[in-house]
C-alpha cells in the first residue's frame, strides 16, 4: 500500500507537469505560406484589403485548430521532439461545414517545425512548403 503523502506528492507532480506547456501551445497568426521561390502574404496586409487572418491553434492537450475563411478544423498533433512534429491523422480532421471554403491549408502535411524567438513559428512539409506564424493574435500590421 502507497503512503498517502506519496500519493499526494505524485498528483502534484502530475499536475506540474500538465502545467508545463511546451511553447508552440497558444495561438499563432498565419503571416505566410512559402512554396519554392513563391510566398503568399497572410499576414495583417490582407486584413487591411478585406480578406480574413488566418489562426493556428495548438493547445495542451495535443489538439490543433485552424481556420480557413468559412469553416474551423480540429485533429491531433504530437510533438516528437525539438524539430519534429506529427498529426497522427491528418486527413480525419473534425471541421465545420458551414459552407465551402475558398481556401485550404495542408499544415497537417508538417513534419518540422522551428521556434524563432519564441513569437515566430514555422511549419515545414516533406515538399519544403512553410508556413510561417507569429505568435498570438495581433490587429496592427506586423513584419517578419
Amino acid at each position: 500500500m502507497m503512503p498517502l503523502g506519496a500519493l499526494a506528492q505524485s498528483d502534484s507532480q502530475q499536475i506540474g507537469q500538465l502545467q508545463e506547456a511546451h511553447p508552440i501551445v497558444g495561438t499563432w497568426q498565419l503571416l505566410s505560406i512559402t512554396q519554392g521561390s513563391t510566398t503568399q502574404d497572410y499576414s495583417q496586409a490582407m486584413l487591411n484589403q478585406g480578406n480574413r487572418l488566418f489562426y493556428a491553434n495548438f493547445l495542451a492537450n495535443n489538439q490543433f485548430s485552424y481556420n480557413m475563411d468559412v469553416n474551423t478544423c480540429t485533429t491531433e498533433y504530437k510533438i516528437v521532439d525539438d524539430q519534429s512534429i506529427s498529426f497522427p491523422k491528418p486527413y480525419e480532421a473534425i471541421c465545420t461545414q458551414a459552407c465551402c471554403d475558398n481556401v485550404s491549408f495542408a499544415y497537417t502535411n508538417a513534419t518540422q517545425y522551428r521556434l524563432l524567438n519564441g513569437d515566430f513559428l514555422e511549419l515545414e512539409t516533406a515538399d519544403g512548403t512553410i508556413f510561417s506564424f507569429l505568435k498570438g493574435y495581433q490587429e496592427k500590421p506586423v513584419t517578419k
